[in-house]
């Protein structure tokens, strides 16, 4: 054998071993960690549980979380265990096709309502790609060893969304490790909140860090809503100088007079909360 065969064996077995040593270390590691991406006027979120699965929750509106997702994942990651549409807006999901040709879906859930051909052609391409294409079921659970996340709403007809608009469909889903959890409301609003509050018990509405409904609207995040889930941290993910007024000035002031803190993509960039399963930290 030359020794120019010897030395490339060498170095595979050396990046191997290195990539071994980074994929127990990934294992190991006993934090969850949840990055609230700055995609624009959109919502974009990647949760990576202490065992090293991927949840990613929407795309934005461009292929900005393409660049966004790479500087958090290692470079040998490709594998994204379960993504959520919340729904079907361009704003949350057509990001997402610039990911298709890096990463694969294993799961996918999504939601109830299409928005037309171009977004029903993606969900085709990723049912294609193997990608298992899950609806939403209220109640419903996907476990990730010690992570759990609750699906609590989304589960509409499609005459729901013609009278009332796909937010209606919005996937809201909530997040649980050890003693800490968060609430992710896609774009849903205050009817869809109502419904929530209706449905028992009320503790499962219960967070730490709430991720508001449709970017801070005045359409989302109504006052007794608030109270119930009792966050001590209000994410807003929303476009700097958008032209739809997001965050309103009404939801910034209702948050503020709940002594709820407030974090803006718009403002911070990306956000990242990282949990021990006892508590949050930054």
């Amino acid at each position: 054998m030359s020794k120019n065969i010897l030395k490339l064996v060498a170095v595979i077995i050396f990046l191997s071993l290195i990539l071994i040593l980074l994929t127990l270390g990934k294992k190991n590691e006993q934090n969850l960690k949840i990055y609230f991406f700055d995609v624009g006027q959109g919502d974009a979120s990647l949760i990576v549980t202490p065992t090293g699965e991927n949840i990613l929750i929407d795309g934005g509106p461009d292929n900005t979380l393409s660049a966004k997702i790479g500087t958090v994942l290692p470079f040998y990651e490709r594998t994204i265990d379960l993504l959520i549409i919340t729904h079907a807006h361009d704003d949350h999901w057509l990001g997402l096709s610039s990911l298709t040709k890096r990463y694969h879906f294993r799961r996918a859930l999504i939601p109830s309502c299409s928005s037309g051909s171009l977004y029903d052609n993606f969900i085709l391409e990723l049912k294609n790609s193997g990608t298992e294409i899950i609806r939403p079921a209220v109640n419903e659970r996907f476990f990730f060893n010690a992570v759990a996340l609750t699906i609590l709403s989304g589960e509409v007809s499609e005459e729901i969304c013609a009278k009332q608009g796909l937010n209606a469909s919005s996937i809201v889903a909530r997040l649980v490790y050890g003693s800490t959890n968060v609430l992710l409301m896609g774009d849903l609003e205050i009817a869809g909140e109502e419904i929530l509050l209706n449905q028992k018990p009320l503790s499962r509405l219960k967070a730490q860090i709430l991720k508001t409904g449709h970017h801070g609207s005045t359409t989302s995040s109504g006052e007794q809503f608030l109270q119930i889930v009792n966050p001590q941290n209000a994410i807003i993910s929303v476009g700097a100088n958008n032209t739809f007024g997001h965050p309103s000035l009404r939801i910034l002031w209702r948050l503020q007079h709940l002594k709820i803190n407030i974090f803006r993509t718009d403002l911070l960039g990306d956000i990242l909360f990282i949990s021990n399963g006892q508590e949050w930290a930054q």
